[in-house]
Formats: structure tokens, sequence, C-alpha cells
């Protein structure tokens, strides 16, 4: 990857920290001053048609389409179009209305959202929201509106400018907190003067949709208007969800003895215990109340990579005690916490952050590395870094995660073939016919070989690939038995002989991203965004066309938050464990912490089926559950490099040549799949972050599965081929 991209994603991956307090001020603010937040002056109209005079349709119908929301500060996630549409009179019968946005990049590169609203019977007007995945920058924008089939010209047209997908903001805005360079060099002002993407609480701004929170990192408020957001059904309802699925919340104003966190458990309906979260760490320490600590402010991430390997749990062969091995570089520093600045809990992906006064204000005992500290772990919790991708650029770890034994073509089978028809078309027809002196034949049974071969080559291909289309998924699933809410998050990578007509279909409550090869994936296709449309209708998200090519490596990485009844009975007496599997699917390894901390598992255990889970030693489990994550791992095919340095001279010219001719659109970003939170979450269970592995609470297990349990697979029919889904769950209060 080039340099200057490289210091462009440096860049944005800074922006993107999104800071929202609603006690912080700008530099010349008074400390009293009234903190900005979303308004109408933060939309933008883009269409108010018809342009002037009184509307000629039928039914006197005018239509105002504005971006929701912020404009200035753009990110990835989705994006919204809210379209106001009013009659002058109340319409006689229900009357469909159906607006079509055609977002139009270079060329013939255009993605195309549908949505539609209906004005009820006595009715006079109609909010029609339009959302979209933010891919890359539009430049024009076309609306075509339809009443009741019929396009209506006046209320159809070009106009209201482009949409920047990732532009970082032109206003910035100071973060007061010191903050030196760090060990990765960055410099001081990039750490002071961080793209204020955030959202800005105050208790009427929050959606009621989540997937219009998907583009901020963090959302904050003072814990005082936290009481006022809870009694918001709807709005809550949409910050758990995005909570859930990774974002952050920042409290402020908890008090100096953190005395508001029970409440902000209360309010925010949260758990006792995180999700499948590990209940310690080497970097926290806890406060007493529930999955609340402090974060130790000493050690990073970043500081243990670069001068030591992590502190890891390892399994001895003889089965003895779990010893804890490390090899620092450096002697180890006593622990300095974060105890009168700011405590953190995990919530399902996300965390709640809670600030005893404001962020400006840490303790004066916390020196500016240790200030910094702070600032480069909410640096890590941006977009691209959760997500383990960028929607505008190619993905390092597209290859390790194809759909296993399609896609890639049978050289030696062909090769073969080629040899046999060489051998049988020349020398061989010559001779056959020479006997049968019949030479004059040759003009025809050259042709009809070669075409025979051709067949036979297309059938071949067809059938080793099948003709059902194929989907291999890496899912993690965070499922709360007792509160019903499941969180998944899915890495989905399809192979499909022929497109399928219908596209692919998910919840209009799942957000879902592509995940782009690059241009040295030979399988990369000639444009980006081609010709992409997606309809919103009947409470489903249709990605109607482009989304899925023939026989061509696609992949999307989606996230859903849902509630669900499915899970497993357990039935504790003594240390005995019983377990009924109500997952709808096979299990192929359960391991389970009951009530009293004892160690359960069971293997292939069917659907419906109950299973006797006696004590076992946590040593044996921890063995198993890596073997089996070892197998499942992402893995690049043998036939495609897995790095560039062992590239041959002449791939090298290949990749130059494929880079050019796609101008630069496949270039990578700095991140990958295997970076993201799901796959952190594996590597934190496996015991390889640092931490001990299956650090599960009591009353939760962890299940896997060959097939999909929650995950959405955006097909009915569709075939499931090496795919691993994990299910961290928890079934009871310890």
């Amino acid at each position: 990857m080039c340099a200057t991209k490289f210091c462009r994603l440096a860049r944005f991956a800074l922006g993107q920290l999104l800071l929202l307090m609603v006690v912080e001020r700008s530099p010349g603010q008074p400390p009293n001053a009234t903190p900005p937040q979303l308004s109408a002056s933060t939309t933008r109209t883009i269409f108010n048609l018809p342009d002037s005079g009184k509307p000629k349709n039928r039914i006197g119908l005018r239509l105002r389409a504005d971006f929701a929301g912020d404009v200035d500060y753009i990110s990835y996630g989705y994006r919204k179009i809210d379209v106001f549409a009013s009659t002058s009179k109340p319409v006689q019968a229900d009357t469909e209305i159906v607006v079509v946005f055609r977002l139009q990049y270079y060329g013939s590169n255009t993605l195309t959202i549908k949505s539609l609203g209906v004005i009820p019977a006595g009715g006079s007007r109609v909010l029609i929201e339009v959302r979209f995945p933010s891919l890359i920058d539009f430049y024009n924008i076309e609306l075509e509106t339809t009443i009741d089939s019929n396009v209506v010209r006046e209320l159809s047209g070009w106009g209201g400018g482009g949409i920047r997908s990732n532009t970082l903001a032109a206003s910035l805005r100071t973060l007061d907190v010191d903050v030196p360079a760090t060990q990765s060099g960055v410099a001081v002002q990039d750490f002071r003067y961080l793209n204020n993407l955030s959202l800005v609480t105050e208790p009427g701004v929050l959606p009621t949709n989540w997937l219009d929170l998907t583009r901020y990192d963090i959302v904050g408020c003072e814990h005082r208007d936290l009481a006022t957001i809870a009694k918001q059904t709807d709005q809550l309802r949409a910050l758990r969800k995005w909570l859930m699925s990774g974002g952050s919340l920042w409290v402020t104003q908890v008090g100096d003895d953190f005395g508001g966190l029970a409440e902000i458990n209360s309010l925010l309906a949260l758990p006792r215990l995180g999700d499948g979260e590990p209940t310690t760490g080497v970097a926290e320490k806890s406060l007493g109340s529930e999955a609340w600590r402090f974060v130790n402010l000493e050690t990073n991430r970043a500081e243990s990579k670069a001068d030591g390997a992590p502190l890891i749990l390892s399994v001895p062969p003889d089965g003895g005690e779990l010893p804890r091995t490390s090899t620092p570089a450096r002697p180890e520093r006593p622990p300095v916490y974060s105890d009168g600045w700011f405590a953190e809990r995990p919530v399902g992906f996300g965390r709640v952050v809670a600030f005893a006064r404001s962020v400006q204000e840490p303790p004066s005992r916390l020196s500016e590395r240790h200030r910094a500290t702070a600032v480069e772990d909410w640096v890590d919790r941006n977009w691209v870094m959760r997500h383990g991708l960028a929607t505008d650029s190619a993905n390092v770890n597209f290859s390790n995660w194809l759909v296993p034994g399609v896609g890639i073509a049978p050289v030696v089978e062909f090769q073969v073939l080629i040899t046999l028809f060489a051998l049988a078309i020349g020398p061989l027809n010559y001779w056959l016919l020479w006997r049968a002196k019949r030479l004059h034949l040759l003009v025809v049974t050259v042709p009809a070989g070669a075409l025979a071969l051709t067949a036979a080559l297309l059938v071949y291909g067809v059938v080793s690939d099948g003709l059902r289309t194929k989907v291999r998924v890496r899912s993690v699933t965070l499922l709360d038995q007792t509160t019903g809410e499941a969180t998944t998050h899915a890495r989905l990578s399809y192979y499909a002989s022929f497109a399928p007509a219908d596209g692919l279909r998910f919840d209009d409550e799942t957000a879902v991203y592509p995940v782009m090869p690059g241009y040295h994936e030979r399988y990369a296709y000639g444009s980006r965004f081609a010709k992409l449309e997606m309809n919103w209708k009947n409470d489903q998200q249709h990605l109607a066309r482009g989304w899925l090519r023939s026989r061509t490596p696609t992949q999307y990485f989606s996230q859903a938050t849902s509630e669900t009844d499915i899970g497993i009975a357990f039935a504790q007496a003594g240390d005995e464990l019983t377990a009924t599997n109500n997952l709808g699917q096979a299990i192929e390894l359960l391991l389970v912490r009951g009530q009293n901390g004892n160690w359960h598992f069971a293997e292939a255990v069917g659907d419906r089926r109950i299973t006797d889970m006696p004590p076992v030693d946590k040593v044996e489990l921890v063995k198993r559950f890596r073997a089996l994550m070892t197998e499942n791992a992402p893995q690049y095919p043998a036939t495609i490099e897995q790095s560039i340095g062992t590239w041959n001279r002449y791939t090298r010219r290949q990749d130059r040549q494929r880079y050019w001719q796609l101008n630069g659109e496949f270039d990578y970003a700095g991140v990958g799949m295997d970076d993201n939170l799901m796959s952190e979450r594996i590597e934190t269970w496996m015991g390889n972050q640092g931490s001990e592995p299956l650090d599960l609470a009591p009353g939760s297990y962890l299940a896997i599965c060959s097939r999909s349990v929650v995950a959405e697979l955006g097909l009915s029919g569709v075939l499931e081929k090496g795919s691993m889904h994990l299910i961290a769950g928890r079934w009871g209060k310890p």
C-alpha cells in the first residue's frame, strides 16, 4: 500500500474519533455555553418540488427532501434522506408515494435507492425515510417520484449537490486534554484536534432507528439527561442496539464517587454482567458496581505489541495448572488506574464510559502519558477499526475467507484436457482420417472437436461449482437468554454460479457493508460499484441488483440486534448439569460454566437433544476450544499468495498494471477483517489478547455451530459451506 494512502487512512482513523461531551466547550466559549446540538440548521435541503407555483399533479402533492442529521460531519455507516410529502387537501383514498434516488458517481456508477410511503385516506402528509450505506462519493443526485405507479415529472429531476462518503470535516474542535506524541509517532496536534463527528445528545435528538447512529463512534450525554432519554422507548431502543453493536456511550457528571453507575445500569437496562465479556483483565480494576471497572492507564495495546509479547495463558501438555507467562521488554510498572476520571463497562460489543466530571478534567495525578493512553484507546475504537473495513477501499483479508472448493479455476484439470485435445485433434485425428482416406473431413472434425471441448470445459466448470448459491459465514452472536436479546456480527462470503434474480434480502434494521477485493485479487471486477439498486419495503432491506454477481466472490459484513426466544435450557443439580439444545441447529462443541463456577462440555449435540454434562477440567476445554477455533480460522487458499513480499517479479508487474487499469480504485486500507471487534472477541476467548482464555462468568456458555443460528444469510435456500458460528450465551445470573 502506498505511503500516501497509508497516511490518509492513518489520519482518517484519528479523525473518526467522535467526541461528544455536552459539558465540553470550545475555545472562547463561556463555561455555561449551550452545547452544540442537532437542529434544522444541520440538515440540507436537496429537493423542494415543484420549484415554483401550484402543484399540477392530481392530488396537489409537494415534496421536500432533506439530508437528515449532520451534514458537515460525514463518516462511513448509513445515511438518511427525509422526504416530506404533503398535499393541500386530504386524499380520498390510500395513496402510495414511491421515491427513487439515483446517486451517481463518474460514468455509469450509480446507487439507486427506492422507498415508499402511503398517505392514508383522509390524510394529507407522510414522511418517507430513505437510508443507504455510505460507499463512495456521489456527485449527482436524481429524484424520481411516482404516485400510484405513475411518474410525476414536476416532482422529479436532478439537483441537490453531492454526497461525501468519508471526507474529513473542515470544522475541527479542540479536545482540551494535553496529549504528548505517542509510541506510534503521531504528532501532538493530531490528538488534540480530533474530527468532531459525534452526535451531541439532548433528550429529543436521538433517532428512533439505530441505523441512523451507525456512522457515529461516540454518543454521549450528561447523567441528568439520561433519565429523560430512558423514558423515550423508541430512542432508547435504538441507542441500545447501536451500543450492543459496538458503539461507545459517554455519560458525564456521574459524581466524583461514581455513585451514578448503578442508576446508569438501571436506566439503560444493562445486564449485571457483560454478555460473554471477560469479567476480569490485566488492565482493569473492579469498582464493586456490577461489570464496571477502572482502566489501567500504565499499559496499552500499542505498547504491549511493540515492546514485548502480550500476557497469555498457556496450556501445558501434561494438563497441569495454567501458569501466566510473559516476556516483557521492560520491568513492569505499578498500575495507574483511571479512578477519579472515568470508569467503563462492556455492553455487548460496545461499552459505556462514565466520567466523574468531564473529559477535560482528569485528576492531576495522571501524567500526560497516562492521558495519552486513554485517548489512544478511544481512537482505536474508530469506525474502521471496529468494523475491520473501509467501504471505499479494498480489504487486506478479503481472500482468507472464500467459499471453499469454488471460484478457483481447475488449472491442472484444464491442462490435462487441453493436452489430450491437442493429441486427439492433431496426430490421432489425422491418422484416423488418413486410414479412412477421408482427409478432406479435417475441416469438419477440427472445429467440431474444438466446440465439443469448449462445451465440456464449460459443463465441467458449472458442475464443479454447482448451480446453487453458496455462502460461508463467520459469525459471533452475543445471546442474553434472560432478556431475549441477540447481537450478531457476521462476515458473509458468497459465490453464485448464476446471480440470484431476487438479489439479497435483510431485515430493515440490519447494517450491511461490502467487503471489497483489491487489485491483486484476480477476481476483482472492473468497477467497484457499477450499478447497485436497493429497495426498502415490507420491513426489509432488499439489495435488488448488482450486489451479487455471477461467478464472482463477494463478501459483506453485517450487524444486527434482535429479539429472540432461542437458547439452551439448563438444569443444574449440585455438580451435575443437563442441557437441552433449543438453538435450532446442531452444536459441534458446547462449553458451559455452571452457576457454581464448575466447567462442563459436550460435543455433537443435535437440535432438541438433551445431554448430561458432568464437571470437567478447564484445561481440557481450553485445548478443545483452541483446536476448533484454529481449524476454522480464516486461511488463504494455497493458490493465493498471502504476502506481497513473496510475490515474484512477474506477479508484481501484473498487479501494477491492474492497479493503473482500475484507476487506483482497489487500493488497500490499512486494516482488515481480522482486526475488527468480532475477531478481537474470538481472540480474547482464546487467550490471545493478554487475558485468560475462556474467561466466562458463571451462568454462561459458548456454543459452536456449522449452520446459522441467528445470522441472516440474505437468501433462502442458500447452501452453507465451511461456516463457523460462535454463540456466547448468558442463561442465568450468578
